[in-house]
């Protein structure tokens, strides 16, 4: 039933079956050893594992992280791995589930030296604003080595925790349109710009920038920056 759903819907993720197949697996092990055990030559046992052997090999590094990123990027191209997207829109010379992981550092240290260009009294106070949760994992995680604060976001369960209780006059944003910036803010101004060779499309040549005066308390117009996805 949930592989039917799947084909018929023609957009869902490929991966949402996976915690099916141990068991599908498992299932067809015993079905395949029960005949092989009542007919058929005694040598094709144990000549059947090196079949899925032999294609395990072959698309491992699909599944394990064994080759160099150029290399990778080669491989994906060469099987197709690169043309299929896990979310609509969303490409990279590498696999999603590979390109997911690149670009994070690199986010860090734009939005820690923006911060570090701001005026001392602006400084202290600032906040970081992303678009979405993995841009604010980042910052949350990776950021603490340059002494970033906890990211605020709009996006799925982050807005639910709201932008803080202190007062905000200063927010680094990416992953923001500006156009949503400036709804909320007075002074909008792009402070720098994130670059990733294997990144997702949409986290590369990200701009990053400084939001100053909202007109209103940010508390107060924090659904502006809403969205879930």
């Amino acid at each position: 039933m949930p592989l039917g759903i799947l084909l018929a819907t023609g957009s869902a993720r490929t991966d949402y079956l996976s915690p099916a197949y141990p068991v599908l697996f498992a299932g067809g092990a015993v079905a395949i050893e029960r005949v092989l055990s009542r007919r058929g030559p005694g040598w094709l046992r144990p000549a059947l594992p090196v079949l899925p052997l032999l294609g395990g090999l072959a698309v491992l590094p699909s599944g394990i992280p064994l080759l160099p990123d150029g290399t990778m990027a080669r491989y994906a191209e060469a099987t197709g791995l690169n043309e299929r997207e896990l979310g609509q829109g969303k490409t990279a010379s590498l696999p999603q589930w590979y390109a997911d992981q690149f670009g994070w550092e690199e986010m860090v240290r734009v939005v820690a030296d923006v911060r570090d260009g701001l005026p001392p009294e602006e400084r202290a106070a600032a906040k970081v604003l992303t678009g979405n949760y993995g841009e604010a994992g980042a910052i949350d995680v990776l950021g603490r080595e340059r002494g970033l604060p906890r990211a605020i976001s709009g996006h799925n369960t982050y807005h639910l925790w709201g932008p803080g209780a202190e007062p905000t006059g200063t927010v680094i944003s990416l992953g923001v349109p500006i156009s949503r910036l400036r709804e909320v803010f007075e002074s909008v101004e792009q402070a720098g710009v994130v670059q990733c060779a294997y990144c997702m499309d949409y986290e590369n040549n990200l701009p990053v920038y400084v939001a100053r005066n909202p007109g209103r308390p940010l508390a107060d117009t924090w659904d502006v920056f809403k969205h879930y996805e």
